[in-house]
C-alpha cells in the first residue's frame, strides 16, 4: 500500500448518505484479510431398544486455528490497534500488529452423550 496515494481530505460541510467525497472516499478503499474459520460435528445414533437410543456427538470449533487478523486500525476483544495505522503519514500505516479474535477463540472441542426415550 502506498501512503502517498493518500492525502488529507477537505473540510466536511455537507455529507449526503451516498456522497462520500467530503471524507475523502467510500470506506471500501481498502479491503482488510478475509475471515476464515471452519466448524465440524459429527453425530452417531446408536439404538439402545425399540424406543430409546443414545447419540454420541463431537463438535470443534475453529478446527483449523486459523488466526483471524483484524483490520489496520482496529483495536478491540482487549487488543490495542499499531499506533498510527489509520494515519497515512505514519510509518505504521496499514500495519496490522494484532488480531480480531478474542483471547478464548482458539480450537474447541466438544464431546457430548445424549440419551433420548
Amino acid at each position: 500500500m502506498n501512503p502517498a496515494a493518500f492525502s488529507q481530505p477537505p473540510v466536511a460541510t455537507a455529507i449526503s448518505s451516498t456522497d462520500f467525497a467530503a471524507l475523502g472516499g467510500a470506506p471500501t478503499q481498502l479491503l482488510g484479510p478475509g475471515f476464515h474459520r471452519l466448524d465440524f460435528s459429527l453425530f452417531k445414533e446408536i439404538k439402545t431398544t425399540e424406543n430409546t437410543h443414545l447419540e454420541f456427538r463431537c463438535e470443534v470449533f475453529n478446527l483449523t486455528n486459523t488466526p483471524q487478523f483484524g483490520n489496520p486500525g482496529f483495536g478491540g476483544n482487549g487488543t490495542l490497534a499499531a499506533p498510527g495505522a489509520t494515519d497515512f503519514t505514519s510509518t505504521n500505516f496499514g500495519k496490522i500488529l494484532a488480531t480480531s479474535d478474542g483471547s478464548f477463540d482458539q480450537r474447541e472441542i466438544q464431546f457430548a452423550l445424549k440419551f433420548y426415550w
